[in-house]
């Protein structure tokens, strides 16, 4: 076999790897690149073409709040460093460690761990009120790695707010870790502003045991490359999975949202719902996996991607998938990618609005829905806005 020729970027990383599977799959693997299934149309390799060493610390002034907050404890990461600690709230601990070297192949999900300044331990035991900030910040041309491990007790909940926010071209990469006991319940919100010129790789793992519960809404404008990538791992019975992205890309910015979801206990319920818009030669990608293994019966699992595009030139490549091993469930996916109704846009001109604002109200009910899932009226307001000043600016969102 014919060795691989590593790029820059690789053989960066790997000279920054302890010996191990992971600095092995590096080595003759590679990047994920578009060969590998799952990544073909997110080729990591070709975007990280120029070399990107280990980011220094963040320089400057931390820049002001993309979202206002109310009633919350904010925790900022500056190119990886946990900079600043408020209070935490009552029954949440935090704990950091040196990094740890990942016993696993999976590259990206690897690396971070490996890599990452600290190892940042979040464990939350009671229900907690106040929700908890989270603002990953990006700053240079070097490599930025996080590694967030988030440890739920039996009945314990909690509300997450996060941003991933980057200025100039870095590579980003993040791992978060999610272990959700018996009757717990989380929720994430997060915002993914636009960024032109930087790489970003987040995943999440989650974790569920029975009666868990877990809500997710991601609303993304995507980046020079941008891929959230969400993997849960349902081990109980009577889960409540909610998965709602939104998606707003322009200019060149790439999007690819991922998910695979498996189901192995009775009677889990989970919901997914994907929207998105694509314009100029943006590009968005959908890849979606329901698993449900041969014990998972009674599972009710349903997932749906819907995609807008305004111009010739954008792209929107889906995969839903289900792989289904039990015979008493119902499951069931969707996709469909279109563009706005020239009918119903001269039908609504002839009463007064001009097509831009005839667009603006199209696009703005087509991702409503997405957004009526966060149940915080507040929080939801502040990330309609975010898409309503978007959309007034034309070409920039």
């Amino acid at each position: 076999m014919t060795a691989l020729k590593l790029t820059k970027t690789e053989q960066g990383l790997l000279a920054a790897l302890p010996d191990g599977a992971l600095a092995q799959a590096l080595q003759t693997k590679g990047l994920p690149n578009r060969r590998v299934e799952g990544w073909r149309w997110s080729d990591l390799r070709t975007a990280l073409r120029e070399e990107k060493p280990l980011a220094k610390t963040f320089d400057g002034a931390l820049p002001t709040e993309i979202l206002s907050v109310s009633d919350a404890t904010t925790l900022i990461f500056a190119n990886g460093v946990l900079q600043t600690l408020g209070d935490l709230p009552d029954g949440v601990t935090l704990e950091q460690a040196g990094p740890t070297a990942s016993g696993e192949t999976n590259l990206p999900a690897g690396l971070a761990q490996s890599l990452a300044d600290k190892k940042i331990t979040l464990s939350i035991t009671k229900p907690v009120k106040e929700k908890i900030y989270l603002r990953f910040i990006a700053k240079g041309s070097g490599a930025i790695n996080t590694h967030l491990v988030v440890k739920l007790s039996q009945g314990a909940s909690a509300h997450f707010v996060e941003s991933y926010e980057s200025a100039d071209n870095p590579f980003v990469n993040g791992l978060a870790t999610f272990d959700l006991a018996q009757e717990s319940h989380l929720t994430r919100s997060i915002l993914q502003p636009s960024a032109p010129e930087a790489i970003m790789v987040q995943n999440s793992f989650v974790k569920m045991a029975a009666r868990a519960r877990y809500d997710q809404t991601l609303i993304g404008f995507g980046g020079a490359y941008t891929r959230f990538e969400t993997r849960i791992d349902g081990q109980g019975d009577d889960l409540t999975i909610n998965l709602a992205t939104a998606y707003l890309l322009s200019g060149k910015n790439h999007f690819d949202s991922t998910s695979e979801i498996r189901h192995h206990g009775l009677a889990a319920n989970t919901e997914q719902l994907t929207k998105g818009i694509v314009r100029d030669q943006a590009r968005a990608v959908f890849q979606g996996k329901f698993y449900v293994a041969r014990g998972a019966q009674k599972t009710v699992a349903n997932m749906q991607h819907k995609a807008l595009m305004l111009s010739e030139q954008s792209e929107v490549d889906a995969k839903p998938e289900l792989e289904i091993y039990a015979d008493d469930v119902e499951c069931a996916h969707g996709n469909s990618v279109g563009a706005l109704d020239p009918a119903l846009i001269f039908y609504m001109r002839q009463r007064g609005l001009s097509e831009e604002q005839v667009r603006t109200m199209l696009i703005g009910a087509f991702l409503g829905e997405v957004l009526q899932q966060i149940s915080d009226e507040t929080l939801r307001n502040a990330l309609n806005d975010k898409i309503a000043n978007a959309m007034e600016a034309g070409h920039e969102f």
